[in-house]
């Protein structure tokens, strides 16, 4: 058990580790690139840092197919979890802005945006979170934990982005990525479907462009 949290604690320190650097280190070039090329360049670029290096780690470290450990058993389950956590959302949202601003919604969305945070990321991002980190946390430790552990991985790993493209780290934005992750983590377990957090996941993004 201790053997199994070393190894994916391991994964995670590499992971962020390159990830920042990254981040950080590749700042220069991408600065030079259209907004389309910028785009493209950055879905390539978190396939191969965050897709390939996981399917290289579970392969290597624990000896297995990182897809073949993705469960889609009980998709429609996982897709009416989805959906109920998108309708959920979606009131929270429109009740906020109608009390906040006057308005319900606040259409902010472009191709380029919707095919890299609706299309692209949630697959890429849950098969890193839910399927590696928060499937291997969970046989060390208790899953409450392995879930709230995962979903605060969840938002750091945002932290560059927001510090470099951002207007720098702001609480409730945390606060709201930590909540649903860790909504995305039960919805994973509930559903036993991998669909479920994907579908959540790109509802939310989804929503979060529109209102």
């Amino acid at each position: 058990m201790k053997g199994n949290l070393r190894k994916i604690l391991a994964f995670v320190f590499i992971f962020f580790l390159l990830w920042i650097a990254r981040q950080y280190l590749y700042l220069y070039v991408e600065l030079s690139f259209s907004d389309y090329l910028r785009t493209v360049s950055s879905i390539v670029i978190k396939i191969i840092f965050w897709i390939l290096l996981s399917f290289i780690y579970s392969k290597v470290v624990y000896k297995e197919n990182l897809f073949r450990r993705l469960e889609f058993k009980n998709n429609k389950k996982g897709i009416l979890y989805a959906l109920t956590f998108c309708l959920l959302l979606l009131s929270l949202n429109l009740a906020y802005n109608y009390i906040s601003k006057g308005t319900l919604f606040d259409f902010n969305i472009s191709l380029r945006g919707f095919v890299s945070a609706v299309v692209f990321a949630p697959i890429i991002e849950e098969i890193v979170f839910r399927g590696l980190i928060l499937n291997k946390l969970k046989l060390s430790i208790p899953f409450f934990w392995a879930n709230l552990l995962t979903a605060v991985l969840f938002v750091l790993i945002h932290l560059p982005g927001w510090l470099i493209w951002g207007d720098g780290v702001s609480f409730e934005t945390s606060l709201s990525i930590l909540l649903v992750s860790f909504i995305w983590g039960y919805m994973y377990k509930k559903s036993n479907s991998f669909l479920s957090p994907v579908l959540g996941h790109a509802l939310n993004n989804f929503i979060s462009m529109i209102v």
